[in-house]
């Protein structure tokens, strides 16, 4: 219910029920590994497949509103992770589990999502200080890891029977978005380089990549049945720092190619989505959208008019410099830190974000 109501409701309640679901887990055990409390076989290894849907669900409903996960999974509990097998393998008499299974199960997505969870845990607990310049290597080594793994699992499914297919293309794209949404917040906070490499045409780029991805899906035939569960993986992130870096630096040579991803994405939802699109995230992703817009346009009718569009964010061929915006009219240097806003903390939290803004949500209506 929990993964089918997210898919129909964007408020806050799927992350309160989620909460609820947790907290009644906890209070009849679920979070303890069945075999260390006397349980059967079958009844420890559905217990721990419900727990880890719970865990699973509250880090995606984390991601909807911008929250740090506030549960561990590698720490906050003493369940097993389930195994890699079909419900067929699975009966109340078995005295013993089957080893799991090579090729592809109804268990398999669920594996890879449970990965992913637990090596986004890991990355939380990394050494975020200032001094630790090792802190992208050990990003980078983590999900390469994590990346091995799942190929490993991949490479049994066949791409042609449709729900193998929806299998593949979900986790590889939910491991490119862990991978570029980590590294953006670790350039954010790298002492050196930083604010340099969040502000990169190929950084720019690698977001819209796994934009078009996640996109391509909705033209493929062969998922077309699958179409309800893909708007369970909304690219909020990608939106938000796309629509950021375009107003940031609007004279980006992949400006345009840039801003139609953001137009493409919004307009399959805007046709695939049942429920009007509402909600402070949206808020915020809309006045981003209208800035980005109106610095376009400003920047493109300066170039049309041969003049000098004024404020541009750039760029220092300094590597050790962080980006700065230049004041043509007196040649003033000023950093443009301030302007690094929703991502030098990680994920936003997007309430916050509305109130930093100082929107009226009724403003944003009609935004379609």
């Amino acid at each position: 219910m929990q993964t089918a109501l997210r898919v129909q409701n964007s408020g806050r309640g799927i992350w309160t029920l989620n909460g609820l679901a947790i907290r009644a887990a906890q209070t009849i055990g679920l979070h303890r590994d069945g075999s260390k409390l006397g349980l059967s076989v079958f009844d420890s290894e559905i217990r721990r497949r419900v727990w880890w849907h719970f865990m699973g669900r509250d880090g995606r409903a984390a991601e909807d509103y911008g929250f740090q996960n506030i549960h561990s999974p590698s720490l906050a509990s003493g369940a097993a992770l389930p195994l890699n097998l079909d419900d067929a393998d699975l009966y109340p008499a078995m005295e013993r589990l089957p080893p799991p299974r090579v090729g592809w199960t109804r268990m398999t997505m669920a594996v890879v999502s449970i990965d992913v969870a637990k090596t986004w845990s890991k990355l939380l607990q990394l050494d975020c200080s200032p001094a630790n310049d090792s802190l992208e290597a050990t990003r980078a080594q983590i999900v390469g890891d994590l990346r091995r793994r799942t190929e490993k699992i991949l490479q049994h499914c066949t791409p042609v029977v449709p729900q193998q297919r929806m299998t593949v293309r979900i986790a590889r794209l939910i491991m490119r978005k862990l991978d570029v949404v980590t590294r953006q917040q670790w350039q954010a906070m790298s002492p050196s380089t930083g604010q340099r490499l969040l502000l990169t045409e190929e950084t720019l780029m690698d977001a819209v990549s796994v934009l078009d991805e996640a996109d391509s899906m909705w033209s493929d035939e062969l998922l077309r049945q699958f179409r309800w569960t893909m708007r369970s993986y909304p690219q909020y992130h990608l939106i938000l720092y796309i629509l950021w870096h375009l107003c940031i630096n609007p004279e980006s040579p992949h400006a345009a190619r840039a801003f139609d991803a953001v137009e493409d994405h919004l307009a399959q939802i805007r046709l695939q989505q049942d429920a009007p699109i509402r909600g402070s995230k949206w808020i915020v992703l809309m006045a981003l959208r209208s800035k980005a817009m109106s610095m376009r346009a400003k920047s493109q009718n300066h170039e049309a008019s041969g003049s000098n569009p004024g404020r541009v964010a750039c760029l220092s061929r300094d590597d050790d410099a962080a980006p700065r915006e230049i004041s043509p009219s007196d040649g003033e240097v000023v950093d443009v830190a301030v302007g690094m806003g929703p991502f030098d903390q990680g994920l936003p939290d997007w309430h916050t974000l509305v109130q930093d803004l100082q929107l009226d949500s009724t403003d944003f209506s009609l935004i379609f």
